[in-house]
């Protein structure tokens, strides 16, 4: 167990010291991290990438920027605190966290916890040009100043819940650690298709209500969060599961939807769909199988809301799983 601990300890010591970035290094299991990978696809650009793993205590670490950075870090599993600027980001399964900080004080806490995976990226602003040109840089730094612009209460940051595409390639790059060699051109292709997915992720977030939320309310949110993941084959009625968090619908959907960055509707179902598609890839259902699962009756309607999320069929999924490949969206 400590070679785990020791192996996010060592990535999150990486991710915190900016003037790494661009420099040749590697962490693998020399570092104890044998169940992750961090490596540098192209200068100044630096991606990591661990799970599952278990924390037995917490850990805590200090992130200064002295030059400009766009940051990114997605938790497919566990929690996680981040303070920057004064401003408090609560992390959980599913969420992102993505900023441009510069000059900025970023304080990490994960607490200890059965099981945690994340993947993260940390760009120095300065090679944007260099590596993708100044029209789709210009686009970057259009797409991330617009969000966080409207991020709840203003600041560098934006959180929220990954979309279902994002979620599919994160877990793609976690599997591939095991059989691919950190760095190798495969993965180096999924780690900037993955990029820009959070870019594109964070354009749409531009797009949310800007409501403050008071932590109190946080605190509710985050349980209603933990039903959806627990229950989203039964819930038949949204405002119910508000309602046992004290809330009404109409004030819950709201906060939710500036929390999160989508509606209580819209989660249960992305709940029900990556289950559904979990199911198949392992070839552990097939469609009718998971379309009752997921709470469906008619296999029809099931294909049909599987295609609209996915922009695939479910029996797409299960071939290209049974033919070794990973379907393309």
């Amino acid at each position: 167990m400590h070679g785990l601990f020791s192996g996010v300890d060592s990535f999150l010591s990486f991710l915190s010291c900016p003037k790494s970035v661009g420099t040749n290094t590697q962490l693998s299991k020399e570092n104890g991290a044998s169940d992750g990978i961090c490596f540098i696809p192209l200068p100044g650009f630096l991606f990591g990438a661990f799970g599952s793993v278990s924390l037995e205590s917490p850990i805590q670490r200090r992130i200064t920027c002295d030059e400009p950075i766009i940051s990114a870090v997605l938790f497919l599993e566990g929690m996680a605190e981040y303070s920057i600027g004064g401003r408090r980001y609560d992390l959980q399964k599913n969420m992102f966290i993505l900023g441009r900080w510069r000059n900025r004080e970023v304080e990490v806490a994960l607490p200890a916890q059965d099981g945690c995976s994340l993947v993260g990226f940390m760009v120095q602003e300065s090679v944007l040009e260099d590596h993708f040109g100044c029209g789709l840089s210009s686009d970057v730094r259009a797409s991330l100043g617009q969000a966080v612009m409207q991020s709840p209460g203003g600041g560098e940051s934006v959180s929220g819940i990954a979309k279902p595409g994002t979620l599919i390639d994160a877990n793609n790059i976690l599997d591939m650690q095991a059989v691919h060699d950190a760095g190798g051109l495969q993965l180096r292709g999924k780690v900037f298709s993955l990029f820009a997915k959070f870019i594109h992720q964070a354009a749409e977030a531009a797009s949310r209500p800007a409501v403050s939320v008071h932590d109190d309310d946080r605190r509710r949110l985050a349980d209603l969060k933990a039903i959806i993941e627990s229950r989203y084959s039964s819930i038949h009625s949204a405002a119910k599961i508000c309602s046992e968090i004290g809330m009404s619908f109409s004030k819950a959907n709201k906060a939710f939807k500036a929390l999160y960055s989508t509606t209580i509707a819209q989660y249960i179902q992305q709940c029900r769909m990556a289950y559904a598609y979990s199911a198949l890839s392992n070839r552990q259902h097939n469609v009718g199988e998971c379309a009752s699962e997921v709470g469906y009756s008619n296999t029809s309607h099931f294909i049909e809301a599987f295609k609209k999320h996915y922009g695939m069929t479910p029996k797409a999924v299960s071939r290209f799983q049974s033919e070794g490949g990973a379907p393309q969206r």
